[in-house]
This record gives C-alpha cells, sequence and structure tokens, in this order.
C-alpha cells in the first residue's frame, strides 16, 4: 500500500496506513514537530513554531519521550529533550468537511520557579540572579536536573501533599508570549470566566492505590501529625489551631482512634483518592453546574486484566480502579494487546467506553442515541448525577456522599466555596 503524503504549513509529511484490532483502517501520522527543539537558550521558553523542511517528511514514528521522572521506569528509554511533536489519526484524508477532534494532552509536571533557585544551590550554583540561574540550568543535561525532582523537595513537601507534583502556576505575561492560565482557576470559575461549552469530567473509583506504596513509610508522622493530610488551600486559609484542629477531624473520620498500619490499604486509598483527586472533581462539577451548560461526571469502576496499575503495585485483592487504569481502555498498548485480542468481553468494555468519548467529542452528548442501554444525564449540586462505568453502565446519585458531605463541611468551615456554599 502506499504511503499517504500531506501537506501542511511548514512542508510534506509521509504517513503510513495502520489497522484498528478489527480490521478498520486508518491513516497515521507521527512524530510531527509542532515546535522548534526547546534546547538550548529555548530551554524554559515558550515554544516557538518549527522551521519549514524541504522535500517530504517521515511521520512515521513517534517522537521521543520528554525527559521526566518516571516512577514505572528507571531506563529512559527513547528520551530526548528535543520531544515538542505530536501525532495525528485520522479515518479519512478528504478535506471538504471538517472532522470532530480529539486532542489527548498527557499528565505532566510543571513546578513554580522558587524550585529552580533550590535547584541552582543544590548543584552549586548559589546565586539569587534569576538570568544568571537561568543560564546556567539551561546549559545542564536535562537528565541531571530531572534526577533532583524529589531530591530538592523540601520537609514539608515530602510529608504533605501528592508525591508526584503537578503543580500548574499562574502565568505572568513576558512581551508577546501568550498566556495559558492567567489567574487562579478556582477564581476564574467562580467568576463565569468560563468556555460556554459542554464538559465532562470524573474519576476513578480507588484513584489513591498509586499513592499508597509513597505513604507507607510515612504512616508514623501521619498517625502523629494527621493536620499534614489538611489541603494546601485550607491550610493557607485558616489559623494554625484550625489547621490541627481540621487534622484531628481528618483522622477521627477515617480511622479513628488508633494507629494507621501497613494493612490499612483501603483506608488509605480512599482518603488519599478523597484528598487528591474525588473531592475536587465534584467541587468542579458543581461550580461548573450552577451555568446553563451541562457538565458530565463519571465514575469508573471497572476492573479487569487491562487494570495494569493494580497488578503492578501488588494491590489485586483491594477492590477499584486506580489512577489511570481507565487509559487501557482508550489507547492501544503493547502490555494489553494479546488480552484484547483473546477477549470478546474486553472487546466489548472498550468498544463502549471508546464510543462515549468520541460521541462526546462529536455532538456534546455522550450518550446521544440508546445504543449502550443508557443515557448520561447531566450533572447538578443536587443530585449528584453520575456515569458508573463498570462491567455494566448505569446512572448513579451521590456517589461517596458521606466521604463528599465531610469534606464540604471543613471547606465551608474554612470560608471556602464548597457545594454547600458556592458563592455564585
Amino acid at each position: 500500500m502506499i504511503n499517504p503524503v500531506i501537506n501542511v504549513k511548514e512542508g510534506k509529511l509521509r504517513g503510513c496506513v495502520e489497522k484498528l484490532h478489527n480490521g478498520q483502517e486508518y491513516y497515521s501520522f507521527k512524530g510531527i514537530p509542532y515546535a522548534e527543539p526547546p534546547v538550548g537558550d529555548l530551554r524554559f521558553k515558550a515554544p516557538i513554531p518549527p522551521k519549514p523542511w524541504s522535500g517530504t517528511r517521515d511521520a512515521l514514528e513517534h517522537g521521543p519521550n520528554c525527559p521526566h521522572f518516571d516512577i514505572f521506569s528507571v531506563t529512559g528509554e527513547n528520551v530526548d529533550e528535543n520531544c515538542l511533536f505530536l501525532n495525528v489519526y485520522t479515518p479519512t484524508l478528504q478535506t471538504d468537511s471538517k472532522l470532530p477532534v480529539m486532542f489527548f494532552i498527557h499528565g505532566g509536571d510543571v513546578d513554580p520557579v522558587n524550585r529552580a533557585f533550590r535547584v541552582g544551590k543544590f548543584l552549586g550554583k548559589d546565586t539569587d540572579n534569576p538570568n544568571e540561574l537561568l543560564t546556567y540550568l539551561q546549559s545542564l543535561p536535562s537528565k541531571k536536573l530531572v534526577s533532583l525532582t524529589m531530591k530538592t523537595a523540601t520537609k514539608e513537601e515530602k510529608t504533605t501533599g501528592l508525591p508526584i507534583k503537578f503543580v500548574p502556576v499562574v502565568e505572568k505575561k513576558f512581551g508577546d508570549n501568550e498566556v495559558f492560565l492567567p489567574e487562579n482557576p478556582l477564581d476564574m470559575l467562580m467568576g463565569g470566566k468560563t468556555h460556554d461549552i459542554p464538559f465532562m469530567t470524573g474519576y476513578n473509583s480507588s484513584e489513591g492505590f498509586l499513592i499508597v506504596p509513597n505513604e507507607l513509610p510515612k504512616l508514623a508522622y501521619i498517625n502523629k501529625h494527621p493536620a499534614c493530610l489538611v489541603p494546601k488551600d485550607i491550610y493557607n486559609k485558616v489559623s494554625k489551631d484550625k489547621v490541627l484542629e481540621f487534622g484531628a477531624r481528618i483522622k477521627q473520620f477515617y480511622w479513628g482512634d488508633r494507629d494507621l498500619t501497613k494493612d490499612d490499604i483501603q483506608i488509605l486509598t480512599d482518603l488519599l483518592s478523597d484528598v487528591h483527586f474525588i473531592v475536587a472533581a465534584y467541587r468542579y462539577a458543581s461550580y461548573y453546574s450552577k451555568y446553563n451548560t451541562p457538565i458530565y461526571m463519571y465514575r469508573f469502576n471497572l476492573v479487569t486484566e487491562l487494570n495494569w496499575t493494580q497488578q503492578m503495585l501488588g494491590l489485586t485483592e483491594y477492590k477499584g480502579a486506580c489512577h489511570f487504569d481507565d487509559i487501557f481502555y482508550m489507547f492501544s498498548n503493547g502490555m494489553n494487546r494479546e488480552k484484547y485480542e483473546k477477549s470478546p468481553i474486553l472487546q466489548e468494555y472498550i468498544h463502549n467506553i471508546t464510543k462515549i468519548w468520541t460521541d462526546f467529542a462529536k455532538t456534546g452528548n455522550p450518550t446521544p442515541d440508546n445504543s449502550l442501554g443508557v443515557t448520561w444525564s447531566p450533572y447538578t449540586s443536587t443530585g449528584k448525577e453520575y456515569l458508573q462505568i463498570d462491567n455494566e453502565l448505569s446512572m448513579g446519585r451521590n456517589a461517596e456522599k458521606t466521604r463528599l458531605d465531610f469534606w464540604d463541611q471543613l471547606y465551608t468551615e474554612a470560608g471556602l466555596p464548597s457545594i454547600i456554599k458556592s458563592n455564585l
């Protein structure tokens, strides 16, 4: 079969024809540069458009992964700082009409500037001059910077918050650079600075599984200082005495008048799921639902052989779907392909889940017809409606109600927006 060639602004691209597991063909264009390589003096700067190329560029292989701290691998396979590439997959090359597009942005790390000064000092560059520090950090091998991910954390950071830092920051505008996040997203949402579009959000039922192994060595500290579990937004809002009080209430609610032990995996999972994922998802959904735009909430609880994360962590005896277990039902991967090809029921699960996501991209409604036997109703702050994604698809209301009510009370007492008092 002849490799397809297309024209983009920068030049010609040669792709290939690939097949889905069901035999359906599609066109694939991989490793398309969307910016100049962010190396040298372009490191840490906003991307700049790629330069045109002559002839036809092969778009047959994925580009390298960006340098990162990988909790699952220490090999650093296919990692390079020249990593700003797109992969495009399409069922047709016809351009007479537009197609719906799903744009997937993988999870990643962003950290505030004060960490940069810590890194500089750790590497022997003690300076308060940001320009001097920038030049120094731009000159270092990327692997050396990545290796310092956890070494530069303060004692407080090691015992509070997520062990895997994802810290979106409010950006300052410099020159003509486009700013993605100009204000605190909560302030923007509460102030009505949102786009009038349907929104889908949700969570996996046991998100916190992924964090449990990191927390087990900290149990003695958590038992003695439960205030370390108070979320940062509450911590920064209330008095020190109130933080201590909230910490004691968290302890009492989740594990009572005793110490946590390494056998309390389910308690830790529920606690970490709530603190880092579930409460935030419901708060956001409740605020967004006040506007005249539908928001759809899901709860992913499907557990099959595809749930690789729990297998990797050795937590298969515990209930629920771990953080990013859902991704294995949306993207083909070498680890699960053989299981998928041999199992009609797994093929059905994947078909149903991908249909929901693609129907939402096409129509703004995740269930525009009755082909899946369920109608996904929008979320409301009173009913807290959600789609349960399990062996069967079904609608539910008020998931995790007792736990959500507990956290909502803390946010209310802290004077922060809550589901009880949305301040809208």
